[in-house]
């Protein structure tokens, strides 16, 4: 089959902040509201209006690594040296091979939640940690 992906790899930069490579993301996700409208003395009518977009945050998720700095330090130095301005991200997918398969560019990031690992002795699951963080829209390219 050709074009199949076995696996992808997503390497995230936020800002001037390379956070590295993630395992999951969650969240490219766009919809629009739909306004209705009964037109008078049409029953069997009724017009759908395109209304506001609206974009779900971003969740990324990857196992504890060492650019784990990287991401906390972009957390915690957002509104320190940010000024809490809003700034952009690039998200990019590459295959097993290294080949890149889409790239989502992003404006208005800012973050929501940093979710550190979960420890436990009797767990044999990887130390996760999750950064999700809003956005004001993206584009997308391919290949």
């Amino acid at each position: 089959m050709a074009g199949l992906v076995n696996s992808l790899r997503f390497d995230v930069t936020i800002g001037q902040f390379d956070l590295g490579a993630f395992t999951a993301i969650e969240g490219l996700d766009a919809s629009y509201e739909i306004k209705t409208y009964d037109e008078g003395g049409q029953n069997g009518f009724q017009h759908q209006l395109l209304g506001r977009v609206h974009y779900q945050n971003v969740k990324l998720t990857r196992p504890v690594d060492q650019d784990s700095r990287k991401l906390t330090s972009w957390f915690s130095a957002f509104r320190r040296e940010g000024d809490g301005a809003p700034t952009t991200a690039t998200i990019t997918a590459f295959d097993d091979n290294r080949a890149r398969v889409a790239e989502w560019s992003m404006v208005g990031v800012c973050p929501v939640r940093y979710s550190g690992p979960r420890f436990s002795a009797s767990d044999g699951k990887i130390a996760t940690e999750t950064l999700e963080f809003a956005h004001q829209g993206f584009a997308v390219s391919w290949g």
